[in-house]
């Protein structure tokens, strides 16, 4: 119902001004006076919608009196029938070219008289040879003569907007180059803006200047047929194909637009915004695969919907840069200047104005400082970005710095943990071996038999070599690094104490400058026994002799040497008692060290072994 109430506006408009008689205006139009000559306000006017015949209209009389510059009846599938006279009252025969200075008009009928054949122009029935952006006849008037023509003008797929004047042809060829030249200029440059957005493209990773590029192509194909190029330069199959694709270009132009203003504006896909964005998306689809099938074609539908879209994506600007999407105010710059070049192309398109007789090419302008404005937004959104990146890093560094705090006091916290814990392993491992050290001692007591005895004694000095390393290990906080000299020291001492009497005459020099952890200093504990015990019992004849104990490491690799100045013994590997076999494993299969024995007239082991 709204279209037809538009369609129906239009026509009552041009009624009324075709009714609106300016008797000054039905004149014959003098084409010897002048060198352009507007020829639509001095002439008779009829819309069509019947489908009638010349003669038709004028043996009804349809004809009535029609004193504009131009007719703009936006998109009609009305036909306009054109009567005018031109009259050359010179001596000189005169040549002019008529001209319909719109481009994109489909079907153009010029008669001479009511009984000549049409010659046939537009974008549906382009048979002359077409190199103006305007469709032109040449005429040619007589002497002291006057001549009657008609003009049928249709266009249904395009906007029917158009002046009609008669001017010298060359100048007419002159001045339509020279309007070829600024609109090839723009087209250039709007060309070279679209690469320049997709270089973007490429180096910035952005796909928002990939969506832009294609809405600048869609700019270019639409302004190409619009300014009348294609026309010119394009083959004439090419020219009709793409008039009857007005719809879907648009369709493909909306469509280009959402993309690239979803993504320069970062809306989420959760928002009203996004949703309202995809309702517009849907409409592109369906005008896009609708928009060639002329049962269902309606310009005016799709150029309402077009308003509504400017509208729309206009405000989403305002609210994405209220939002805090800094970008957003280049995006309602740009797009506040080509709105403002669209709205003027609509209201032309539904005959409420007529700007675009003054600024033919202002989309091209706008779209030119658009595509300026929004390029610009590369360097905005690097300083954004940038910025951003400092923000980032700063609060990452503090967060790592607190992280790094809060981490540390928790390792601390449970390395505390850990050694209170580890402290009182080994304070249970050394009671437990008390324990069983008093329990030897008590079973000790009570043996007779000194072979026996001896054994338990043994025993004690192995228990006692262990639990040595654990009395040494508490107070400290280091619970792997035993001060190997302390602990030889303490463990020989117990020795002596064990195995002499006051009677006892036996030294023992210790050199010993190494930290061992407390697993291995077990095992040298408990070989250092073993030898040292031998020594006392087997090596002297008298109470009386030397034992040396040397421990050092050098490059990783520690030796052990234990000596004595006593009688020696022949060793047996077959009749080894348990002490040298208890020896011979802990160096070979702990410490995976190797061992030398030299047992002739004294006795001397050399322990070597890497940690």
């Amino acid at each position: 119902m709204l279209f037809n109430y538009i369609g129906n506006l239009k026509f009552y408009l041009l009624l009324l001004s075709i009714f609106s008689i300016n008797l000054n205006a039905i004149t014959m139009v003098e084409v010897s006076k002048e060198e352009s000559t507007s020829i639509l306000e001095h002439s008779y006017v009829y819309l069509d919608d019947k489908k009638l015949t010349l003669k038709e209209i004028v043996q009804r009389d349809y004809f009535k009196p029609y004193h504009e510059e131009s007719i703009n009846i936006g998109v009609s599938k009305k036909a306009v029938w054109i009567h005018f006279q031109l009259e050359n009252s010179s001596n000189e025969s005169i040549e002019k070219a008529l001209v319909l200075n719109s481009p994109s008009l489909e079907s153009i009928s010029l008669y001479k008289g009511l009984e000549s054949k049409p010659l046939i122009q537009g974008i549906s029935h382009d048979t002359m040879e077409h190199s103006s952006i305007y469709y032109s006849y040449n005429i040619k008037i007589p002497p002291h003569s006057f001549q009657n023509y008609y003009l049928r003008v249709s266009s249904k797929y395009t906007t029917f907007y158009f002046n009609l004047t008669t001017q010298d042809e060359k100048k007419f060829r002159h001045n339509d180059i020279l309007k070829q030249a600024p609109r090839i200029l723009m087209v250039g440059l709007l060309f070279g803006l679209m690469l320049y957005v997709l270089l973007l493209t490429f180096y910035s990773r952005d796909k928002s200047y990939f969506y832009y590029a294609l809405y600048l192509f869609m700019i270019l194909y639409h302004q190409v047929t619009f300014l009348g190029l294609t026309q010119i330069y394009l083959p004439h199959w090419f020219v009709v194909m793409d008039m009857k694709l007005l719809v879907v270009k648009l369709g493909l132009l909306l469509l280009s637009s959402i993309f690239f203003s979803i993504s320069f504006l970062k809306i989420q896909s959760n928002t009203w915004l996004y949703k309202t964005y995809m309702f517009f998306m849907l409409i592109a689809l369906v005008e896009i695969i609708i928009g060639n099938i002329p049962e269902l074609y309606n310009l005016s539908l799709v150029l309402i919907i077009g308003v509504i879209f400017i509208l729309f994506n206009f405000m989403a600007g305002i609210i994405a840069y209220g939002q805090g999407q800094k970008q957003a105010r280049l995006f309602i710059l740009g797009f506040a200047v080509v709105s403002v070049a669209y709205l003027m192309i609509i209201s032309d398109t539904f005959a409420f104005s007529s700007f675009l007789d003054y600024f033919p090419n202002i989309l091209m302008w706008a779209t030119t400082i658009e595509a300026l404005i929004l390029t610009l937004a590369f360097a905005d959104r690097y300083k954004i970005l940038q910025a951003q990146k400092e923000e980032v890093d700063k609060n990452r560094e503090e967060i790592i710095k607190n992280e790094v705090i809060e981490k540390t006091a928790q390792l601390n916290k449970v390395l505390k943990v850990k050694e209170l814990l580890l402290k009182e392993v080994h304070h249970r491992v050394k009671n437990n071996l008390q324990i069983i050290l008093s329990m030897v001692r008590l079973q000790s007591d009570k043996v007779i038999d000194k072979s026996s005895l001896e054994k338990f004694v043994n025993l004690e000095n192995r228990i006692n070599a262990i639990s040595k390393t654990y009395n040494m290990l508490l107070p400290q906080e280091d619970f792997d690094a035993i001060d190997m000299e302390e602990y030889v020291e303490s463990l020989v001492e117990d020795i002596h104490d064990s195995m002499c009497d006051n009677n006892c005459m036996i030294d023992i020099e210790i050199d010993v400058d190494v930290m061992l952890s407390l697993k291995k200093s077990v095992y040298v504990g408990l070989i250092i026994n073993e030898l040292v015990t031998n020594s006392y019992k087997y090596a002297f004849d008298k109470l009386e002799g030397f034992i040396e104990i040397e421990l050092h490491e050098e490059m990783n690799l520690f030796t052990l040497k234990i000596k004595d100045n006593g009688v020696g013994f022949i060793y047996d590997k077959e009749s080894t008692s348990l002490g040298l076999k208890l020896i011979h494993a802990l160096v070979k299969e702990q410490l995976n060290g190797s061992i030398e024995m030299n047992t002739l007239n004294k006795t001397e082991y050399i322990i070597k072994f890497r940690l």
